[in-house]
Formats: structure tokens, sequence, C-alpha cells
């Protein structure tokens, strides 16, 4: 995990989620390279996934609770799901950008 890596969301729609669930559109996520996909909601996609270490406590709690009501979930289960399979960020709503490529590249 590294502080060198952030996406921040363009699609308007889902930058605007983020801003009200973290505060910010421009996430951390774990790698610059998006890795392809097949998501049950959106077929085949290539995502970034959200370093969820990463983010505070707050912060992941908000996402917590946000998942769990527009999913109608338990949130016992969302933060058990964030555990096992993560958070994608489809990276055709994303910019990329990579701090210090010196030392990954």
């Amino acid at each position: 995990m590294s502080k060198d890596f952030q996406v921040t969301v363009t699609n308007p729609e889902r930058a605007a989620e983020w801003e009200k669930i973290l505060g910010t559109a421009t996430l951390p996520v774990k790698s610059p390279i998006p890795t392809p996909v097949l998501l049950p909601t959106v077929g085949k996609a290539r995502i970034y996934e959200l370093d969820l270490d990463l983010i505070t406590d707050e912060q992941r709690q908000n996402l917590i609770v946000h998942i769990a009501q527009k999913f109608s979930l338990d949130p016992r289960d969302v933060e058990q799901g964030l555990e096992e399979h993560g958070v994608p960020l489809l990276a055709d709503d994303c910019i990329v950008a990579v701090f210090n490529p010196h030392k990954w590249f």
C-alpha cells in the first residue's frame, strides 16, 4: 500500500457520492494499474481498488453506513465484505495520479 497512488473520480454523479461519503473525490488506491474484473452490476470492467488502510476510521464508518443504506444490507455484513472484497472504483470514471514514480517504475 502506498500514499503514492490516487485517483480522482471524474464522473460527476459518482464524484458527488464520494464527496458525500468521504469528503473528497480524490481517493487512495492500492495500485495505479487498473485490474480487469467481472462485476455483477456492470459486467466486464477495469477497476482500481480503494486503499482502505489509508482512509480514516470516520471515513470507513461513513462508507459502511452508506453502502448498508444504499443496498439495504446489515452494516456488519458490509464491514466484513469490505475486508474480503475491497471497494472497486471504475477506472473509466477516474483519472490516476502517481506520486514519486521513480520509486515504482
